[in-house]
C-alpha cells in the first residue's frame, strides 16, 4: 500500500485508543468518534461519493475487521458506563478493546 488516504489514519488511530481504553480520550469521545465522525459504512447521511473516498482509504481485510468490530460495538453500545465510573475496568469496555486489538492485527501497518 502507498501512503494511508486519510481517513486510514484516522480509523487505525481511533482503534488504537479504543484498544487502550485511552483515559485522555475517555469514554463519551470514543463512542462519539467511532459511530458519529469516523466509521461511516452503512450510514445513510453521507453522500455516495463521499462513502466512495471514504472506502477507498481501506483494503478489504481492514473493511471486513471494522465490520465485525462495529457489529460487537454497536451491541455493546448501550451497555457502556461513561464518566464518573470505572469505566475502563467494566467488562463491556474490556471487551471493546480486545476487539479493537483485534481489528487492529487487520490494519495494514504504517511505515
Amino acid at each position: 500500500m502507498d501512503k494511508p488516504l486519510p481517513y486510514h489514519d484516522e480509523l487505525r488511530s481511533l482503534l488504537e485508543d479504543l484498544a487502550e481504553l485511552e483515559p485522555r480520550v475517555g469514554p463519551d469521545e470514543l463512542r462519539a468518534l467511532w459511530f458519529d465522525s469516523l466509521y461511516w459504512l452503512g450510514q445513510s447521511y453521507v453522500r455516495p461519493d463521499h462513502l466512495s473516498h471514504w472506502s477507498a482509504c481501506f483494503n478489504e481485510r481492514e473493511l471486513k475487521a471494522m465490520a465485525e468490530f462495529h457489529i460487537m460495538f454497536d451491541e455493546l453500545h448501550d451497555q457502556l458506563p461513561g464518566w464518573g465510573t470505572d469505566w475502563r475496568s467494566s467488562p463491556q469496555w474490556r471487551q471493546v478493546a480486545a476487539a479493537a486489538k483485534l481489528a487492529l492485527n487487520d490494519f495494514t501497518a504504517v511505515a
